[in-house]
Order: structure tokens, then sequence, then C-alpha cells
């Protein structure tokens, strides 16, 4: 039997577990409340818990509930039980998370039912070395309503829903949001994410959505339509979080989906609130049973080991549920259900996601070189201890930031590899990576490649390398200026705020590790990019 455990088992953690790193492999939810009192309408403080899949509390992380520096305070509503549900990115090197700023205001009613301009909303990410930045603050989303759930592609720009604003997008460059969703669909939403690179909603809202797409890819534009999945119910369910495997070898993208429901009582013929799966078949998804009770779910994420679909979900808000499904695709589900967590008292359990986690490719690539042959960028890597790997996605970039597929190599999976791609549509300065699609459907991604065939004049650094200072030499700042600092592997390590109308703007780097970094100016919609060495 699992064993169970509450917050008391924390009391006893020593200091230095509180000062480790995520682990990876293991998962976090979201707690509202520290345990003094039960969590009120009018917002609680938020903890992110590390457990393993056997439930061994790791470790506590705060999100701060007051303002400090550029990071504002956030709190949730503790008895909304659609708000706290959080996001893995895509590339698993961030969590992201949605709440309330009070800004020291007292609410004397649901803090969702507050303006977004007296209280605005905040989303925010942590990554695997428990960084948080909750930076953004909302003034123009989900006001009088509450805000449930966020994602974050990279740490610093954001996919935000709650219950009457559709899908909004903000980066720090931006005073605005953008809503991504049309106007004429649904905006009573519970939980965004991304798959395959594919951006999802939930939501329990109307008689034709439940799990849906949001236009194709990543859209970070209006007017985009939420489209049921062919073959989802679209009625009878109330779907929370969801998390999708590619288990099928013949089936294009994912194939295999697993929901939270929350659905008391059985509508429509559909199953009470338990952990629904489907598969799609032929580019419909077909339901594949459920397991569980009447117990409302609320959060679930998984993973694969042993060829088996590990899950974990949050229940009735007071217990973690661990199921091992061995059945495959487009199987029905099997395994039992087991209590492998319990809330302690005056606190609640909300959205899961598993760890994020350093980027550590799951196979060992060598020599990743981009250069320039006969007037074409030409790609070549080599890769060892090539296991399980599907794919690997070239993809490209002119800011360094947002990343497109331009092509596909199938991976062989022998102990050594070469591979080689051309690309003869590209010029000036461009970013490439490889996207590493393994079978059990995670995502990796390679260090960053650049090549450039003109002289960059957007902005300069100097002196190159630097030691402590790094001064910048640019164009007026028109709009929001700010400028990130982004580790070789994509990871930001700073951000600094740049002056309206200022044309340098000195940077204090001397908190920063040495190695190679590329920094990214942004001034409204224009981002420019260069790369610099820290000694």
């Amino acid at each position: 039997m699992k064993k169970t455990f509450t917050l008391l088992s924390a009391l006893f953690l020593t200091g230095a577990a509180f000062a480790q790193n995520f682990t990876a492999g293991n998962f976090i939810v979201m707690r509202i409340g520290d345990g003094a009192a039960a969590p009120a309408n009018t917002g609680a403080l938020a903890f992110l818990d590390e457990y393993t899949f056997t439930g061994t509390l790791v470790q506590s992380v705060a999100i701060p509930g007051t303002t400090n520096g550029a990071n504002k305070g956030l709190i949730i509503n503790g008895t909304a039980t659609a708000d706290g549900m959080i996001s893995r990115s895509a590339n698993g090197k961030y969590v992201a998370f949605a709440g309330y700023n009070t800004k020291g205001a007292t609410i004397s009613g649901a803090i969702s039912s507050t303006t977004a301009t007296d209280v605005p909303r905040v989303v925010g990410s942590i990554s695997y070395n428990k960084t948080i930045n909750t930076s953004i603050e909302v003034t123009d989303f989900a006001s009088g309503a509450n805000i449930r759930s966020a994602y974050t592609p990279n740490g610093t720009d954001f996919y935000m829903v709650g219950s009457n604003s559709g899908v909004g997008y903000r980066t720090p460059s931006h005073d605005t949001t953008v809503r991504i969703s049309s106007a004429s669909t649904v905006v009573n939403l519970r939980t965004v994410g991304v798959f395959d690179n594919q951006l999802y909603i939930t939501t329990s809202s109307g008689t034709e959505n439940r799990l849906s797409s949001v236009g194709t890819g990543m859209p970070t534009t209006n007017g985009n339509t939420i489209a049921s999945l062919p073959g989802l119910p679209v009625t009878g369910v109330t779907l929370n979080q969801v998390v999708f495997f590619d288990l099928s070898t013949t089936e294009p993208g994912v194939d295999v989906l697993y929901t939270a429901d929350e659905t008391t009582g059985s509508t429509g013929g559909v199953p009470n609130a338990k952990i629904l799966k489907y598969s799609k078949v032929n580019g419909t998804w077909v339901a594949n049973g459920s397991i569980g009770t009447t117990n409302v779910c609320y959060g679930i994420t998984g993973k694969l080991a042993g060829g088996k679909v590990q899950l974990v979900a949050s229940r009735n808000s007071a217990n973690l549920i661990f199921l091992e499904d061995a059945s495959g695709y487009n199987a029905t589900i099997t395994g039992d259900i087991s209590v492998i967590a319990t809330a302690a008292n005056n606190t609640r359990f909300r959205g899961v996601a598993l760890t994020p986690e350093e980027e550590v490719l799951p196979v060992g690539m060598i020599n990743f070189t981009a250069s320039k042959t006969l007037g074409n960028n030409v790609l070549s890597f080599t890769t060892t201890n090539e296991v399980d790997v599907i794919r690997y996605e070239v993809q490209r970039s002119s800011d360094g930031i947002s990343y497109s597929t331009i092509g596909s190599i199938n991976a062989r999976n022998q102990p050594n590899n070469e591979y080689s791609f051309t690309d003869v549509s590209a010029s000036g300065n461009v970013y490439y990576r490889i996207k590493i699609v393994n079978k059990d459907g995670s995502i990796k991604y390679s260090r960053i490649a650049n090549l450039s065939d003109i002289t960059r004049t957007d902005f300069t650094v100097s002196p190159n390398p630097a030691k402590s200072n790094l001064t910048i030499t640019h164009t007026a700042i028109k709009n929001k200026g700010v400028a990130n600092l982004f580790a070789n592997d994509g990871r930001l390590v700073a951000s600094f705020n740049l002056a309206p109308n200022a044309t340098q703007t000195n940077l204090d780097i001397s908190n920063i590790a040495n190695g190679t970094y590329r920094l990214v100016v942004i001034d409204g919609t224009t981002k420019t990019s260069k790369l610099f060495i820290k000694q």
C-alpha cells in the first residue's frame, strides 16, 4: 500500500531539502492555504509541493503573497475549485500558474468578483531551480471573474484563461492582453496548455466544447477559433486538466488522452466524475472507459514508465491519487486508484504537473553546427545512445525566441548517427535548434546555433566578453522596453527594464555565472538579439 502524507510531514524536512532544485520525474501540486485557517474566497496563500509518484513529500515552495521588486504578490481564491490550475511547458523547463494581487487591499467578498484594475490578475512561472517570475500584472483580463490557469512556453510569455475572457496572451513588452480566441466562441474556460505544439483549452460551458484546440499551433494574434476535438463529448462532462501521450506508431501526433472530470452523476450516458481515457483513431477520438468514483477530479498529469502510463490526479481538493494504466493505445483503461497523499487541515489541493527540469537531452548530441555552404545554411549534428526517438525537427527563428519547424528527420535509433539538413530559404541573422520528439511523447531541445551573413545594427553590446557590467547601445525605446538575458539552453536568466527614449542602458551582470548568453531587446513588437560572453 502506498503511504499517505500530510503537510505535517514537511515540518520534519531538513533545511537542506528546501534548498534543492526540483527533481526530474516527480510532480508538483498547487496547494492553497498555509493551514492556519480555512482558505477563503477573499484569497489565500499558495504553495507548490513536490511529491514522488509514490507519495513522498519532497519539499514545498511558497509563492510570495506580497510584491517584492519586479515580482508581484500572488494569492488564489481559496474556494473556487477551478482556480489554481497549473501547466508545464512543452520543453519541460517551466510550470505556470495564475492568481490575484491585492496590493495590500482588504477584500471583503470573493476576490474573483473584484475588477482587474482594483485587484490586478497575475500570471507566473517557476523553473527547475525554483526561480519564480510573477512580474506580469494584468488589468484587462478576467475582470470581475476568476483567473484560473496559465501556460508559458519560455518563462516570460503567457497564455491565460478565466471565467469570462476566453484565451489571453501577454508578453513583458506589452501592457495590453491579446485576445487569442474570437469573441463568438466560448469564453468561460478552465485550463490552458500546449501538447505537440498545439494550444488547447478545457471548459464546462456551453454545448459545443469541452476539450478544444485554439487556432493552429500556438497563435499570438486575435480571432482564432476554439474547435472541439472530433469525437470527444461536448456535454455531460466537466473537464479540468488533461494530459496527452503518443503511444501509437501509426496515428500521427499525440494519440492517447486522459482527462480529470468533476461531473457528479451520470449525464447522457457519460460516466460519473473519474479519470477518463480516449484514443485517437484515424483522426477521431474514441472513448476507452474510465476509472474512479463519483468524487470530483481537478488536476491530472502523468508519465511513461516501463511502457505503462503512470497518472497522478487531485481529487476533491483533499487527496492525491495514483493510477497505473498498462492497457496501451486504444484499449480500455485498467488499474486501481490509490490515495498517495492527503491535504492537511485548512489546505486544498488543485492543479498538478510534472516538475520542471533542467534541460537534459535524451540522447548524446555532439557537434551541432550551422555553416554557410554555397549560399545555403547547412545544419549538421551527430548523436550517440539514441533510443526511443521518433524524429528530429529542425526549427528556425529570426529572433531566438519564437521558433517554427522547417523540416523533419526520422531517427535511426542506432548507437552512433550523423544527420544533416540544408535550409535554402533563410538569410540574415538566423537561429536554429533541434526539437527531439520521443516515443513517450516527451520533447527536448538541442542547444541553439546562430548564423549571420549581415552586420546587425539594431544594438551593440560592450565590452564583449564582459565581467560585471554590460553596456547596450540601441535605438531610442519607443514603447515598454525590456532586455531579457537567456542562457545558451534557452533558460531566462535575468530581465532588465529599458527606460522610454533611452538610447543606452547599463546592465549589472555581476551575479550571472560565466558562459555564453543571448541578450534579447524587445521594444513593442520589435525583437532583436545578440550573443555575448560573460567571464
